[in-house]
């Protein structure tokens, strides 16, 4: 929102503002920590649009101002900028001239273009392979309303990067895409937090360039200090370089601006478990299990952390929920691969995840399963078969070797000079297996 766009307030994310919509304000000055909420009421009628909104003060429930703004052209952007300013004046804040350019903005006047914007951001939220396409073709249309809505460029981009991570088979060249969209967005307001954001996710996952990430996931955070997925991003990247207080401090502050977010409770589970505190990312993964036992993202970095803690039968009996919850089928070779990481080692086992990986649906699509492979092995004590899989890992490029460094569960090979060949090419780019394009 533009309010983010003040250094002085910590502005909570709108899905948050969605579910505790209805909330007794006390209870959410307790419960979540908010000082101030604005609540507001939107008309759309053929003679224009209408918002009715008030800003109260959470714990005493009075009221700081109440005010009706309207627009006849349907301006969405400049009824927000109305909103914002009695905001900050009821608040005595004085906006630094970058902030209230920031806030002045207008990304469209196109009510139908945000409309569509806001249903693609919904969509997106949701974090599974079919929403996400749905979401791109949401955000075209929003495009096709208004070619110069640099925000829905940007949505456009992090679905392109998110379908790399959420469908096992992902468009053509996505990560390509993904970062011809965000530089478009950024062509258009070079300070939209939010498409460096983008831009640093991509050069960390796809580039492998993390100086150049840190910069980007850093520009937008001070561009937007209230942008949660940009902290939520930048938690990971920090966990993935072993940068462990860094980390914990920005998922906290993520959580903080979206303390409902089920994705971001799963990822305070992955910067606690690549921290090494299985237990802490257990309690994180517990809180969205309690909002919602089927958030598949959840229940496989609980599953992580159980694995990483020896705990194999509490890891099987999570994995157990992550197939039921899947609608999956444990024969199914992507499946037996996961089912390996958790199984007590035996020459069953190892021969049941050499026919999985063998099958041409994973031997073919390194990206997706070279990773999870190579884990499988490892748990079953094939140390050179988990090495080979992690350099096909390395080679295609697969979103989890990023994390390489910091993942609890390679613990046991980190003095294999192999490893350690693979951990160079990991944090100097100009040692990527050659071979690397053949995959992408």
């Amino acid at each position: 929102t533009k309010l983010g766009n003040l250094k002085q307030l910590e502005v909570i994310s709108a899905s948050t503002g969605r579910a505790i919509a209805g909330t007794p304000l006390p209870r959410i000055a307790t419960e979540l920590n908010i000082a101030v909420v604005l609540r507001g009421r939107f008309e759309k009628t053929d003679s224009g649009t209408t918002v009715t909104t008030e800003l109260l003060d959470a714990a005493t429930e009075k009221i700081l101002f109440r005010e009706q703004f309207s627009a006849d052209n349907g301006d969405l952007f400049a009824l927000q900028t109305r909103v914002v300013e009695n905001v900050w004046t009821a608040l005595g804040i004085e906006p630094l001239p970058l902030e209230r350019q920031l806030v002045e903005r207008r990304y469209t006047s196109n009510a139908d273009a945000y409309e569509q914007y806001l249903i693609g951001r919904y969509l997106m939220s949701r974090r599974n392979a079919r929403d996400l396409r749905q979401a791109i073709a949401t955000f075209g249309k929003a495009l096709e309303y208004d070619t110069a809505f640099a925000p829905a460029y940007v949505g456009i981009a992090d679905a392109y990067s998110l379908l790399s991570l959420y469908d096992v088979q992902p468009p053509e060249n996505a990560y390509e895409k993904a970062r011809e969209y965000a530089l478009k967005a950024i062509e258009l307001d070079d300070d939209l937090a939010e498409a460096h954001a983008s831009i640093a996710y991509i050069r960390f996952y796809n580039d492998r360039d993390r100086q150049g990430a840190e910069l980007d996931f850093r520009r937008a955070l001070q561009l937007n200090p209230s942008n949660a997925q940009g902290h939520h991003w930048f938690a990971l990247f920090l966990a993935a370089i072993q940068k462990k207080m860094d980390a914990a401090q920005e998922i906290e502050h993520a959580k903080r601006l979206d303390p409902r977010s089920l994705s971001v409770f799963a990822a305070a589970g992955m910067v606690h478990f690549y921290g090494g505190d299985h237990a802490r990312a257990i309690e994180e993964c517990d809180k969205a299990l309690a909002l919602d036992p089927s958030f598949i993202p959840a229940i496989k970095v609980k599953r992580w952390a159980l694995s990483a803690a020896g705990d194999r039968q509490g890891a099987a009996a999570v994995f157990r929920n992550e197939l039921a919850f899947s609608g999956a089928d444990q024969n199914d070779p992507s499946w037996r691969i996961i089912a390996s990481q958790v199984e007590q080692p035996s020459p069953e086992a190892i021969l049941a995840l050499d026919s999985a990986a063998n099958t041409p649906a994973i031997r073919n699509n390194p990206f997706a399963f070279a990773y999870e492979v190579a884990l499988g092995y490892l748990a079953l004590g094939q140390t050179d078969k988990a090495l080979t899989y992690l350099e096909q890992a390395e080679a295609a490029n697969s979103h989890g070797f990023n994390f390489l460094e910091a993942d609890p569960r390679l613990e046991s090979i980190r003095r294999e000079p192999r490893f350690r060949v693979l951990l160079r090419k990991l944090k100097e780019p100009e040692q990527r297996s050659l071979s690397s394009a053949a995959y992408r």
